[in-house]
């Protein structure tokens, strides 16, 4: 499965755990709080770290 792929599938589920122990809950409120739940959905589905150029 590609890693497009593997993010179309990311469910409710997911989103939940993502959030778990983070500053952000739902419901988003605000522009920053979307982005950090972006953020902390893709490091939970694509392992934290992952594509950083080091």
């Amino acid at each position: 499965m590609s890693t497009a792929e593997s993010l179309r599938q990311t469910n409710e589920d997911d989103v939940t755990e993502a959030l778990k122990g983070a500053y952000v809950s739902l419901p988003l409120t605000t522009a920053a709080e979307v982005l950090e739940a972006f953020n902390l959905i893709l490091d939970a589905k694509l392992g934290e770290g992952a594509g950083e150029v080091e």
